[in-house]
């Protein structure tokens, strides 16, 4: 029979059955008469065989003995159980098998592998516990150093039908002494932080644990538990979990103590872009990073020394600093050291987490007492990487999943209620796909769904930016003309002079005649002429503060005064923020109602189109009353954004006038997605006349003057069917008894624009007097009563 000793260490191997007599001595004292009686002849076999007491010091010497060994160990393995338990009886420190269970036997013979070639492939796939475990046995037996180096081991064999059975294997030490000879070295405290934080190093346990100074005796026996449908069900967990939502990192936290004993461990990841070479810290907020402990991102070749980035970014394996103190005499204090000592670490493991062959991220795992964490406990995690690279790498995936979900809202118009349409399109597009088929994306309509339309606008907004550019321009060609001034009351300069007089001229040009042309007209004579000159004073002896300080304020705005400007803009950015988001916020109640396409477009003000019909909600049953409703949210909306703008309004730094219009139609209409446009439009001939409606109705005004329908703090609405203007009104009943309108609203028939005619206007003045923002004007359930 091939076989192989599979020794480890400087350790001297005696098979013997010593402890196993002492044993059966002891039985020898049992209450039992069977017991008694086992003993005694347990003992007779020892008596004709004293072999078995003085060992032996190589399993070759137990050949020849096999019959005697098999009465002996009858005892340890009763026939009657021999047929159900899968056990062995195996020397000490290497893989071979001398005493077997009928059970075992008649596995190992269905195998398609013999017993030497399982024992070498299989029982010894473990080498690196097979290694560290004597010396752990040692630690922990002989010196009582708490070292935890338990972990499953497995047994995989082959059948001849192409299964793989596998077995847990527990090993029963009960017979097996280990014990020093003269050469042992005797293991301090200060040795064993040098053996855990070395563990890699061989030179340096060959050093404490030299050849022949341990002698192991006995024998130990293996028993074998079959939990082939336990792995199967884990591998195929492995492949069924596609999604974290029903995990959390507290459970992983807690399942990594549990799994170390040690109830005040840290759990920390960090992410990494290799493409960049930069550590990060997880998206959740809820996740730590040991690494970083704080900061933003570090280096990956330079946060820690070239052994840590060898081992963690080249070899890719799990690394272990059982002593921090230690590692920071060894490598000095690099940034790794020092967050560690930050965040109280004493000894820590970092497992990276590949996938497809590159790092995505650093599992971390610490504690605040030194060895609590080493190389020996590490193999724990050994099976669990599998799960951690999974669980990584969807997290990963589900963050980006949440990225795309806030682009979809905030940057594109596939709106979550045609959500469903666009999925169906893509299932059939990914079927063509995969069958080869050629196929284009088509394109995506809804038909029979009824507009909505509503605008709050700033009115007059061309004017009030153009009043905010004049202020600029005049403030900056001011100042310019003081500098200029000054620099003359210095220097009698005729070109200086000459600048004034030019300069003067613009400021009077921009006070009492400003033009479209004149902004760009000021800034080319700034710039050409004026510039250039106070850059040289400010470099020049007449330098002085008030010219640095003018420079570097043009400096910050593209060379002009910005400061009107500003107020402008920004006005226009809080208002647009405000109304929208009060917008949004009630769009999803509105929903409730029945699902609709919505859109918002902030401009001067805050734009939206709603497209309602049954063709969009393919799970729901359109009913004409849902669009009655849905027209008195919009009224009641914008009414609401009224209230909310004059409420802000004293806030402001400029001071503007809103003013609030809807455009109501009772015909349907086909909207269509655009794929080169990535946005909705309306469809077909007709529809391009609700598009030139939406775009000239706000400046619209009254038939045969030139007041405009829309006005600050009035309500408009806009349409061409009478009918359909005879139920605005009945709207408009409602919001007078809501106190939200004065009572006296308008009918107006409207000029004609182009492409459009036949128009009317209703126009009603808003009651600020009925109540501020902050009370509700109205519920949901007032909405569903409306029929």
């Amino acid at each position: 029979m091939k076989n192989r000793n599979n020794i480890r260490g400087p350790f001297t191997t005696k098979i013997s059955f010593r402890l196993l007599k002492e044993k059966f001595e002891q039985q020898l004292e049992s209450d039992s008469e069977i017991i008694r009686k086992q003993a005694k002849e347990a003992l007779r076999l020892f008596k004709e065989h004293p072999e078995f007491t003085e060992g032996f010091k190589s399993i070759e010497q137990l050949f020849g003995r096999q019959d005697a060994i098999n009465n002996l160990f009858v005892h340890l393995f009763p026939p009657t159980l021999s047929g159900n338990e899968i056990k062995a009886a195996v020397s000490p420190l290497n893989n071979h098998l001398f005493y077997l269970s009928e059970r075992l036997k008649n596995l190992l013979n269905t195998s398609s592998k013999s017993i030497s070639e399982i024992n070498i492939d299989e029982f010894v796939n473990f080498n690196e516990e097979m290694n560290t475990t004597p010396y752990a046995i040692i630690l922990n037996k002989y010196y009582n150093y708490n070292i935890d180096f338990n972990r499953p081991k497995y047994v995989r064999i082959p059948q001849n039908n192409g299964n793989i059975r596998t077995y847990r294997m527990a090993f029963n030490a009960d017979f097996i002494q280990i014990k020093p000879t003269e050469k042992a070295v005797k293991i301090t405290p200060d040795l064993l932080d040098d053996l855990l934080s070395s563990f890699k190093d061989q030179s340096v346990w060959k050093e404490y644990f030299p050849e022949g100074s341990w002698e192991i005796e006995g024998f130990g026996i293996m028993n074998l538990i079959d939990v082939t449908l336990d792995d199967e069900i884990s591998k195929f967990k492995e492949h069924l979990i596609i999604s974290a939502t029903d995990e959390s990192f507290t459970n992983i936290v807690a399942d990594v103590r549990k799994i170390f004993n040690v109830k005040d461990l840290q759990v920390g990841f960090t992410l990494v872009n290799q493409e960049n070479s930069v550590m990060f810290p997880s998206y959740d907020k809820d996740i730590d990073s040991l690494i970083l402990c704080g900061d933003d991102q570090l280096s990956c070749t330079s946060f820690a020394s070239q052994e840590v980035y060898s081992e963690l970014f080249e070899k890719k394996e799990p690394l272990v600093i059982a002593d921090v103190e230690s590692y920071i005499k060894k490598y000095d204090a690099d940034q790794l050291s020092k967050n560690l000592m930050k965040g109280n670490i004493s000894s820590v493991i970092f497992i990276p987490i590949e996938w497809y062959g590159q790092i995505i991220g650093i599992l971390e795992i610490g504690s605040e007492r030194k060895n609590e964490l080493n190389a020996i406990n590490m193999i724990k995690l050994r099976d669990m990487v599998p799960f951690i690279q999974s669980y990584a790498k969807r997290s990963k995936d589900e963050f980006e999943n949440q990225i795309e979900a806030v682009l979809q809202k905030e940057c594109t118009s596939i709106h979550p209620s045609v959500h469903w349409k666009f999925k169906e399109e893509a299932i059939r597009f990914i079927h063509n796909r995969n069958r080869n088929t050629p196929s284009n994306f088509s394109e995506i309509t809804f038909e029979d769904v009824y507009p909505l339309y509503g605008q709050i606008d700033i009115i007059g907004s061309t004017n009030a930016r153009n009043k905010a550019i004049q202020k600029d321009l005049e403030l900056q060609l001011q100042e310019s003309i003081e500098i200029l001034n000054n620099a003359v009351k210095q220097k009698k300069l005729p070109y200086y002079q000459k600048l004034i007089i030019e300069t003067q001229k613009m400021l009077e040009e921009v006070y009492e005649n400003f033009q479209s042309n004149t902004e760009q007209k000021t800034n080319n004579f700034f710039e050409q002429k004026i510039l250039p000159v106070l850059t040289y004073l400010q470099e020049s002896e007449l330098n002085n503060q008030q010219i640095s300080q003018f420079i570097s304020e043009l400096k910050k705005e593209n060379n002009s005064i910005y400061k009107e400007r500003k107020n402008y803009d920004r006005t226009v950015e809080i208002i647009n923020q405000k109304l929208s988001k009060h917008l949004e916020k009630r769009q999803e109640e509105a929903q409730k109602i029945f699902p609709h396409f919505f859109e918002k477009f902030k401009t001067d003000g805050v734009e939206h189109n709603i497209y309602i019909g049954q063709s969009i909600a393919k799970n729901h049953t359109y009913h004409p009353s849902l669009l009655k409703n849905i027209r008195l949210w919009q009224l009641l909306v914008m009414i609401e954004m009224e209230f909310l703008y004059k409420e802000m309004r004293s806030e402001l730094k400029f001071d503007l006038e809103v003013a609030s219009l809807i455009l109501a139609l009772d015909n349907t209409m086909s909207i269509r997605y655009r794929i080169d446009e990535k946005h909705f439009d309306v469809d077909g001939a007709y529809n391009v006349r609700y598009e030139i409606m939406k775009k000239r109705i706000d400046k619209v005004h009254i038939k045969n003057s030139e007041e405009r329908l829309t006005t600050k703090e009035h309500l408009s609405i806009v349409y061409s069917n009478p009918e359909i203007g005879e139920e605005y009104e009945e709207y408009l009943q409602y919001l007078i008894k809501k106190e939200l309108i004065n009572p006296d609203y308008s009918i107006f028939e409207l000029e004609d624009v182009q492409g459009v005619s036949g128009m009317y206007g209703l126009r009603a003045k808003i009651n600020f007097e009925k109540a501020n923002i902050s009370q509700d004007f109205y519920s949901y359930e007032d909405l569903l009563n409306v029929t």
